[in-house]
């Protein structure tokens, strides 16, 4: 039985969560978007999301520097990285093709 990753810190905590959540709110919300076309055209909805967008990828870019900061043990970084780095590559896919239309 593989041992369980530590917790992380408090102090990186809410980025995490930050991210995970606003990170499935813009998978859901973008798929939609692409779901809805060519009946809708929801332009307003997209550039909406872009702050969404902004702020987590701010967030994001952050977390590196967090995470060394609050000095997270390289099983949970792995973990972290392991849900972070494919959820980015979805959104960022979902984005291009919103934007691409």
């Amino acid at each position: 039985m593989t041992p369980a990753p530590p917790a992380l810190p408090d102090s990186v905590k809410p980025a995490v969560l930050r991210l995970l959540s606003d990170g499935a709110t813009l998978e859901r919300e973008l798929q939609a978007i692409l779901d809805a076309r060519p009946q809708r055209d929801l332009w307003v909805q997209a550039e909406l999301l872009e702050e969404t967008y902004r702020q987590w990828s701010a967030l994001l870019a952050q977390l590196p520097e967090l995470v060394q900061a609050a000095d997270v043990p390289e099983v949970s970084r792995a973990m972290i990285r392991e849900i972070l780095e494919p959820m980015t590559q979805r959104i960022e896919t979902l984005r291009a093709h919103v934007y691409s239309q």
